[in-house]
């Protein structure tokens, strides 16, 4: 399996020694050798990272989804979002697919977040877990209900300008106790 190559007779000795190989099952892949000879990149399995595939991810979290929900679309988008204080905030997204007759999507975390959003078709926000501070979440099962949808900025204060918008953020919080999440798609 380790060669490659037109009629895959070439070996490249950096994937078959036991000093640069992938752990886990993970696929060793050499670099271009006239880059670098010793280099290589590792292929791991779902659930595994690292430079050899030596790291597990344990944290995930298990997301049911109605039966509209997965007629609708066939992949989702994933929104982890770290906040701070005193500087802008980093999101990182990934695209996940819904195996065809599923309903129910598996997400390994890797990073840290304060904010972890789902969006299934354009612009159709979730909000799916909301923390202050970094928490290792070990395993979480739920059902993804239409209550946790965020709504628009745009349908709660279509009158208002762009600045008004913005200064009236936290009265939106404050006037209206059941919701739970909005969204802006300006800063999203």
């Amino acid at each position: 399996m380790k060669k490659f190559g037109r009629n895959c007779h070439l070996t490249r000795p950096v994937c078959q020694s036991l000093n640069n190989s992938c752990e886990n099952n993970g696929l060793c892949i050499p670099t271009d050798d006239r880059i670098n000879v010793t280099d290589f990149v590792c292929l791991c399995k779902e659930n595994f990272y690292g430079k050899r595939c030596e790291n597990q991810i344990t944290n995930g979290i298990s997301i049911e989804l109605n039966e509209d929900m997965t007629q609708q679309v066939s992949i989702l988008f994933i929104h982890y979002i770290k906040a701070f204080d005193h500087s802008e905030h980093h999101q990182v997204t990934e695209l996940k697919k819904i195996k065809y007759g599923e309903n129910r999507i598996e997400i390994r975390v890797k990073e840290q977040f304060h904010l972890l959003f789902i969006e299934l078709l354009k612009q159709n926000y979730y909000l799916i877990i909301k923390q202050e501070t970094f928490q290792k979440l070990n395993y979480i099962q739920m059902k993804l209900s239409s209550n946790q949808r965020c709504v628009s900025i745009d349908k709660l204060m279509n009158s208002y300008t762009y600045l008004h918008r913005v200064k009236y953020y936290p009265y939106l919080c404050r006037q209206n106790k059941e919701l739970m999440c909005f969204y802006d798609e300006t800063y999203m």
